[in-house]
């Protein structure tokens, strides 16, 4: 049964591959989203062997590289060949999510749940739409469920600690490909925290327990460190300053928070132009007027791309603080853009897709509500599963809000789903009963 939900699963993600790949062509475009452009430039200069900048010295810290990375082998072929071949290698990466989500289910409740947490993850639209449309989450989706995997696998059991690093290196990598998954991180140690001071279990000390996730919280982030090193010594290399994903912070959370800010994104970032050309201006002048900039250690155009992120990070933080009213009211706007049952961003196509991805969506997000509502004894296990949905739902508030933000996380609360569904079957079979069977 698994295999054949792979299969299918694949058979659909190709189908709809090609059924979108002549839709753009259609259109005589490569791409229906500005992202997926400035990841394929990234991914050929790194085919090429060419410095790794989205548009010269002042962008090297644009985009992180996992994802380029993933696509640069495809580059190599001919334009409308190569897309299509990555849009299949993504395909690929949707199907391991898949086995994932059902490995997950399988983990916490048994076969019953993991059959239908992968029957929600091969058919859920948003989780085909992002398997084929050439953005990170193809390859961050495989990644942050991995993470998630192996560390309820490491606080599971004494004997899996280094499950704890594999975890670190997998959250390390997802956030390489996605850098708003930085933070989850927070949250992590925060609820293994709680949930070991909740934890009433008298057969071990409380300071045992402690002791138990702090070792592996250790070990994850000394391993998740040691993955994002080089990348960290990289920026340190262009701008003598830590920088721990990308330079383009400012740029995401001024889209959010600013005068202008509508709760969606604007794609072309022309609001950041003015900053651009400001600060250019000032470092004109200076130079031309023979003063230093405050940065001795490097050069204008080394750290330029900083400075602007900086500005721009400065210009929506004041707004913030002099918008309160504001803020809270894009908070909600954001919200009700990403959580909306029905999808409203143009590039998704006709009536049928939005009602294919509203109705699954439902079914997700209510079985995954039941089962948190109804399965005491496994809801601790699950509440992991459930994480990514209140972290990108509270970190979207802050930032811009969009349908494509909470597909990742819908993926996973395919596990919680799957095992809701399998619960309620279990409760239609034998009314009396009151909990999962299978393994926990």
């Amino acid at each position: 049964m698994y295999r054949l939900i792979l299969m299918a699963a694949l058979v659909v993600r190709i189908a709809a591959a090609f059924v979108w790949q002549s839709k753009i062509d259609a259109e005589n475009k490569l791409f229906a989203f500005g992202d997926s452009q400035t990841y394929w430039v990234l991914a050929e200069k790194i085919a090429d062997g060419r410095p790794y900048d989205y548009a010269g010295p002042s962008s090297r810290i644009f985009r992180a590289p996992v994802y380029p990375i993933f696509l640069a082998p495809a580059t190599w072929l001919n334009d409308r060949l190569a897309v299509l071949v990555a849009r299949i290698a993504g395909c690929l990466l949707g199907v391991c999510s898949v086995g994932l989500v059902m490995l997950a289910a399988f983990h916490i409740a048994g076969r019953p749940a993991a059959i239908f947490a992968g029957c929600l993850a091969a058919i859920y639209p948003g989780a085909i739409g992002m398997s084929i449309f050439i953005l990170s989450e193809a390859v961050f989706c495989p990644l942050f469920l991995a993470c998630l995997i192996a560390w309820q696998v490491s606080i599971e059991k004494k004997s899996s600690i280094y499950w704890a690093a594999f975890s670190g290196i997998a959250c390390a990598l997802a956030t390489l490909a996605r850098p708003s998954w930085l933070l989850w991180t927070g949250l992590l140690a925060v609820g293994s925290v709680l949930v070991c001071w909740l934890t009433k279990d008298e057969s071990i000390a409380k300071s045992d327990r402690f002791r138990f996730v702090f070792l592996r919280l250790m070990l994850f982030a000394a391993s998740m460190s040691a993955t994002m090193a080089p990348w960290w010594f990289r920026n340190y290399q262009i701008t003598g300053r830590f920088v721990p994903t990308t330079l383009q912070v400012g740029a995401s959370l001024y889209d959010g928070l600013h005068s202008g800010a509508s709760g969606a994104s604007d794609e072309g970032m022309a609001f950041s132009n003015p900053f651009e050309l400001e600060l250019r201006a000032e470092d004109e002048k200076k130079t031309s007027a023979s003063t230093h900039l405050p940065d001795q250690r490097k050069t204008t155009e080394d750290t330029f791309e900083w400075r602007l992120n900086q500005r721009l990070l400065n210009a929506a933080i004041t707004w913030t603080v002099e918008n309160r009213s504001d803020t809270l009211r894009l908070a909600m706007v954001k919200f009700a853009k990403m959580w909306s049952p029905w999808p409203t961003a143009k590039e998704l196509g006709g009536a049928w897709i939005r009602i294919a991805e509203s109705v699954v969506y439902i079914v997700i997000v209510g079985w995954a509500a039941f089962a948190l509502w109804s399965a005491g004894q496994l809801r601790r296990k699950m509440m992991l599963y459930a994480s990514p949905a209140i972290y990108f739902a509270a970190l979207h508030m802050v930032f811009v809000g969009s349908v494509r933000y909470r597909q990742p996380a819908i993926l996973a609360l395919c596990v919680v789903a799957g095992i809701g569904a399998a619960w309620m079957l279990e409760r239609i079979k034998k009314p009396n009963s009151i909990s999962l069977t299978g393994k926990p």
